[in-house]
C-alpha cells in the first residue's frame, strides 16, 4: 500500500535517510505494535527522533516525500488492510485496533 501511495519516495533502511527518520520509523513501528490505538502527536515523535517537530517535517518530505502525520496514517492504514484480509473482523472492530476514532476514518 505504501509503495502505490507513494512510488518514488525511497525506503526508510536506504542510504542517506537522516537518523532522526530512521529513529522516529523505528519509535512509531514499536509503538503502534505494543499500543495500535494510541494516539500520536508530531511533538512525540519528534521526541523520540531527537529533533523538533517542524525540522522533522523537513526530514521526512526531503527523505519519504510525506509528512510524519500522514506516515503514522499509512502505517495505520497498512495495519487495517491486513486486518481486513487476515481476519473476520468487522470494519469497526478493524478500526478500533489500527487506532482509527470510527470505521469512517
Amino acid at each position: 500500500m505504501d509503495s502505490f501511495l507513494a512510488p518514488t519516495a525511497p525506503a526508510a533502511d536506504e542510504p542517506g535517510t537522516p537518523t532522526a527518520v530512521e529513529q522516529a520509523l523505528e519509535w512509531l513501528t514499536r509503538t503502534l505494535e505494543r499500543e495500535p490505538d494510541r494516539p500520536i502527536s508530531l511533538a512525540e515523535l519528534a521526541a523520540a527522533a531527537a529533533v523538533t517537530p517542524k525540522h522533522l517535517c523537513r526530514l521526512f518530505a526531503g527523505s519519504l516525500g510525506r509528512s510524519p502525520m500522514q506516515t503514522v496514517r499509512l502505517m495505520r492504514l497498512e495495519r487495517s488492510l491486513l486486518l481486513l484480509a487476515r481476519s473476520n473482523l468487522t470494519v469497526r472492530e478493524v478500526a478500533g485496533l489500527a487506532g482509527f476514532a470510527s470505521p469512517y476514518h
